[in-house]
């Protein structure tokens, strides 16, 4: 997937910097540079440069990925639901119907979720799976985490391997490292 993110260490860009009077010289120099970018550019829009140095502008880079509107994945391994806005879907996911996907959901492999789960501005990794009737927003969850039934979350991160069980409510801006349980 070509994100359009570009990440370098912030010694190589002191050193690139020595050419440029400010990082947005720097900046607008790479983002027109046919050698860095060459086919990654897509006609009408930019590149996207972001400093990440905490989790929340970890948290906030996420989101506005998400936010994208000329997002573009492959459509063999994602599919986009046309009447959502951004929401996409891993072909090899098992979603339960009904589902209530409201804007800016990305779903990736072997996840699954039960029947009437809500989402908007989540990102799911890799084997994660949510009991029915979950409502999940502002949230990331790393892979193979679990959330049980009739629970809600909002503005959280979820660390790897993360259980919460069910009918748990969690307040805004948690944080739960890898492989804590939630009861």
């Amino acid at each position: 997937m070509e994100t359009q993110i570009y990440i370098c260490e912030l010694e190589s860009i002191k050193q690139l910097r020595s050419n440029y009077k400010t990082i947005g010289e720097l900046i607008n120099e790479l983002s027109q540079s046919e050698i860095i970018l060459s086919d990654t550019l897509i006609a009408g829009f930019g590149s996207h440069f972001s400093l990440i140095n905490d989790l929340n502008s970890y948290y906030n880079e996420c989101m506005r990925l998400l936010n994208r509107a000329d997002l573009m994945l492959d459509i063999s391994l994602y599919n986009r639901d046309m009447k959502q806005i951004n929401v996409y879907l891993s072909n090899k996911s098992t979603i339960e119907e009904p589902r209530r996907f409201k804007k800016n959901v990305f779903i990736q492999d072997g996840c699954r979720l039960g029947s009437n789960c809500e989402l908007e501005n989540c990102w799911l990794g890799e084997n994660c799976r949510l009991g029915s009737n979950v409502k999940l927003t502002n949230s990331i969850v790393w892979p193979n985490s679990r959330i049980g039934s009739n629970s809600t979350i909002n503005a959280c991160l979820i660390g790897f391997g993360v259980y919460v069980s069910s009918n748990v409510r969690i307040c805004e801006n948690c944080l739960f490292g890898d492989g804590v349980k939630v009861r």
